[in-house]
This record gives structure tokens, C-alpha cells and sequence, in this order.
């Protein structure tokens, strides 16, 4: 597969999203109106860098994904434009959409009209072009796809997925370090419920350990130096909420550096959540890494 590179336009420089476009999307994420579908509300800087990462990992495994859109003339960055996997909504795929989330409020951004529309949008008041929007949960109120049977209203499941993503986002960044510097294992002990387990299942036998335990042994590998760098991103996901538990299917990419060999892997997490009074917490994470003979279905990975 040929990946897809940079395209200009007569308004727009358009290129594949990068680690550096963090901070420039996070102030156009931070617009109520950029994700008012699903969230209702913006996206804060963490959740703006879980969003790049995700992204990175889905050029680096299909070779397409999003393009950071800056402007031509002045050079600001007004958002992201290109094609997205909606793996959130498992019953339409495989599926790739062809979308935008864009600043609304630069005069000069292609779609701004459509985001008037969708500001207005009550779900069935208006005429939205569903193949021009991410969330396929427009499409869903045109009539295009049948709406998912939801456990609980809709504003509670847009609030509380929210959540699980912040979360993962958490452990992904936990376990993450790049050369010279330490990850910040302890993070992992708010992010887990007392007694919660952390099981590797990719060899013979299934590694099954608690978290203080899942830390040790990545400590000791980090100071002998057999360890000095390890990246992992969610790039894609599949999640169920019922009341106080959820469950998550995700897709994900690792690479690091293991004495002196650098490794890239893929595989999926399945992750449970409870509801706690300190919020959601994930109760058990298991995961089996991609390999000869066992690939990622298309449906998780397209």
C-alpha cells in the first residue's frame, strides 16, 4: 500500500498529523462546535494528544488517516481533514469516512457551513450530507445506518465514553517513555481499581499480575538499560456500557527499543471498567499481541 503524503490546494496545505500538531489542534479541539458530536463539548489538551496518537497509529497500520489543515495564506492550523475508521459503531463496518473537524469560526474553512448546520441540528431537522461528517451517529439520524440500541440516554453514553477514553489515554501515556526519560508508572495506581490485574497473554501461559507487579519487573528493564524506550497508542476501538460496567475492544500499537533492538508490535486490549465514587476505574486489562498466524480482523483494523 502506497501511503497517502501531503496535497495543497489553492487554500489549504494538507499533510498526515504529527506528534508536534498537539498543541495547534488542542486549540481548535478546545471549540465546543469541533466535537460537538459526540461530546458536546471540546476536547481538552490530553484527549487532543490521545487524538493524535490514535491517528498515528492508524497511518502507521493502513497507511491513511487525517490530515492536519493549515491555511495557505497565514499559516494557522484550522483543523483536520481526511478519512477516518468509525470503529465505535462496529454494526457499519468495514466502513472509512471522508470528514472534517474544523475550526468554525475562520471564515476561510471549507465546510464552516456545515457546521452551522450540525450547530443546529436537532437530529432530524436538517439536511446533513452524512458522508461529509466523522460521527457516524449523524448518519445514524438520517436513516442511513439503524441506530444502536443504547442501555443508557444518549448524553450519559457520550459523557461516559468520554471518560473511558480519557482513561485509556492515561495508561497508554503511564506506560509510555522515550530515551533518557522515566515513564510515570505510578499514574497506573489511580487509573486501577485496588486489586486490579494487568494479564499478558501472548506466550503459553497467561502472565496474570497486579499492578505493583506489572510495574517491578518494567522498573528493573528500564535501570538495567535492556529497556530504553517504549511508545504505546490506542488506534481504534469497539466499547460497551451497561449501567456500571463497561467493556473496551481496542486496537493498539507499540514500539521501543529492547537491548538495543527496536521492535513495532500490534495487537488488542480487552479492558473492563467499573463505576466507582472516584469515577471509572479499570478493573482487569488483557491483551495478546498480533503475530504469524493470529492477525487483527479487518473489522478492528480498517
Amino acid at each position: 500500500m502506497t501511503d497517502l503524503g501531503a496535497v495543497t490546494t489553492s487554500r489549504l496545505e494538507l499533510r498526515p498529523v504529527h506528534e508536534s500538531d498537539v498543541d495547534s489542534l488542542a486549540t481548535v479541539f478546545a471549540t465546543p462546535e469541533v466535537w460537538h458530536f459526540p461530546y458536546g463539548r471540546g476536547l481538552d489538551r490530553d484527549e487532543t494528544e490521545a487524538f493524535v496518537r490514535a491517528q498515528l497509529g492508524q497511518w502507521a497500520t493502513v497507511g491513511f488517516g487525517l490530515w492536519v489543515a493549515r491555511l495557505r495564506d497565514g499559516g494557522a492550523v484550522v483543523g483536520v481533514i481526511g478519512l477516518s475508521v468509525p470503529t465505535f459503531v462496529p454494526e457499519i463496518l468495514p466502513a472509512v469516512e471522508v470528514g472534517w473537524r474544523l475550526d468554525p469560526a475562520s471564515p476561510s474553512t471549507p465546510g464552516c457551513t456545515l457546521w452551522k448546520e450540525i450547530r443546529t441540528c436537532d437530529g432530524n431537522d436538517v439536511d446533513i450530507d452524512p458522508s461529509r461528517c466523522f460521527d457516524p451517529r449523524v448518519r445514524l439520524a438520517q436513516g442511513r445506518a439503524r441506530r444502536r440500541r443504547m442501555t443508557i440516554d444518549a448524553e450519559t453514553s457520550a459523557r461516559v465514553r468520554a471518560e473511558l477514553t480519557a482513561l485509556m489515554a492515561d495508561f497508554c501515556r503511564a506506560v509510555s517513555f522515550r530515551p533518557g526519560e522515566l515513564p510515570p508508572y505510578e499514574r497506573l495506581h489511580g487509573i486501577f481499581v485496588l486489586g486490579g490485574k494487568l494479564i499478558r497473554n501472548n506466550g503459553e501461559e497467561p502472565e496474570i499480575c497486579t499492578v505493583a507487579g506489572f510495574i517491578e519487573p518494567r522498573q528493573h528493564m528500564i535501570a538495567s538499560g535492556e529497556l530504553t524506550f517504549f511508545e504505546q497508542a490506542e488506534s481504534g476501538h469497539l466499547t460497551e456500557v451497561y449501567g456500571n460496567v463497561a467493556h473496551r475492544f481496542s486496537t493498539y500499537h507499540k514500539r521501543g527499543r529492547m537491548d538495543g533492538v527496536d521492535f513495532v508490535t500490534r495487537g488488542i486490549i480487552s479492558t473492563q471498567f467499573v463505576n466507582t465514587p472516584q469515577g471509572w476505574r479499570m478493573s482487569s486489562m488483557a491483551w495478546d499481541d498480533e503475530r504469524p498466524g493470529l492477525s487483527i480482523p479487518d473489522s478492528y483494523s480498517r
